[in-house]
């Protein structure tokens, strides 16, 4: 995933939106998008929303928060992750079924992927290549390996028990161009380059929320944003804003932030 985790995982949006729904009299914000029970959240290139909800509902929006389509598969279980870095083909990984779904712009069925016919059984995280190749992270070898759309291997890490990556068997792959995140629960990032090779671990918190916008790794609560820069390896000064977002995952896109609560997705303003 390029953006947002899931998240997760890029984890972004968006020209400037103005929404056509209601806003919420409790909260006093306007929300982009009014769409309950949200479980994931991730922005394409062109600034239009998907959002994968409690019911594996997955839909589309574009920038003023107008659904374009929508689609349900009740057959492959809870998806895992979603990848949308790519606007003409949308991601979905189902873990426990070890599937992936590749969608097109309509939200159209295009490939079903079934990781076994390939000879895989323990994938545990997986993300679209910039390439329209795949990421995978095979748990049965412990190694990251990069697949074309029939299933050979184009690249391959050295093994993990060698490396040591702080997330030794990752939950989340992101594809951010020259560089791919790792993420494994309660163990920090692991930044790795385009060919498969281990570059370091971050030292951001182990449980915190995050998301992916480009070279950045976007961390905050309350009022304030923590902007990581992946190729400096350091941290930017915070960001503030004028609303406290309180636990909820924040969101960057073209200089703007955008937060998911359990009501929908609304913009929030730097100071």
């Amino acid at each position: 995933m390029k953006y947002g985790f899931g998240l997760m995982i890029c984890f972004v949006i968006m020209a400037c939106a103005v929404t056509k729904h209601p806003s919420n009299e409790n909260s006093g914000m306007k929300y982009l998008i009014l769409h309950p029970a949200i479980r994931i959240v991730d922005f394409d290139p062109l600034g239009q929303v998907y959002i994968l909800d409690e019911n594996d509902r997955l839909s589309k929006y574009d920038t003023t928060g107008q659904l374009l389509s929508h689609v349900v598969n009740n057959n492959l279980g809870e998806a895992h992750s979603l990848d949308v870095g790519n606007p003409f083909k949308t991601f979905v990984f189902y873990r426990d079924q070890q599937t992936i779904l590749i969608y097109d712009r309509t939200l159209s069925e295009i490939q079903r992927i079934r990781l076994s016919e390939w000879g895989l059984h323990d994938v545990t995280a997986a993300c679209l290549s910039p390439d329209n190749a795949l990421w995978v992270f095979n748990g049965t070898n412990r190694v990251l390996v990069k697949l074309d759309d029939h299933g050979n291997a184009l690249l391959t890490s050295d093994p993990f028990d060698i490396i040591g990556p702080g997330s030794p068997r990752p939950d989340f792959i992101y594809d951010i161009d020259q560089y791919l995140l790792l993420k494994e629960s309660n163990h920090p990032i692991s930044v790795f380059d385009d060919f498969g090779k281990f570059l370091y671990n971050t030292d951001i918190n182990k449980d915190t929320l995050f998301s992916v916008c480009t070279k950045y790794i976007v961390t905050g609560s309350g009022k304030s944003i923590q902007m990581y820069d992946i190729t400096k390896r350091k941290y930017e000064a915070p960001v503030f804003l004028k609303e406290n977002v309180g636990e909820s995952r924040i969101y960057l896109s073209g200089g703007r932030y955008y937060v998911a609560d359990g009501k929908g997705i609304y913009r929030v303003n730097s100071e």
